[in-house]
Formats: structure tokens, C-alpha cells, sequence
């Protein structure tokens, strides 16, 4: 659901650093939900 991805986005937004927050957006938006942990590695 899009919706539901957007959400996460913002929420992921919230704990990034401003200089990855779009990317950070993008790839949420682009990953599936399951790409969350990828995600969670690099942080």
C-alpha cells in the first residue's frame, strides 16, 4: 500500500540525518517492506 509506505518514510525520516533523508525516502518508497532491515544495517 502506498500509503502505508509513505508513512514508514516519514517515520524513517524522522531517525535519519538530513543529508539522507530524500534517499532515504526514495529507497522506502522504491524497496519493498521487507528491504526495511537492508536499510536498518547502514544505520
Amino acid at each position: 500500500d502506498l500509503r502505508f509506505r509513505e508513512k514508514y518514510a516519514e517515520e524513517m525520516v524522522e531517525e535519519l540525518p538530513d543529508a539522507e533523508v530524500l534517499n532515504g525516502a526514495k529507497h522506502t518508497l522504491e524497496l519493498l517492506p521487507d528491504e526495511k532491515d537492508a536499510v536498518d544495517d547502514t544505520m
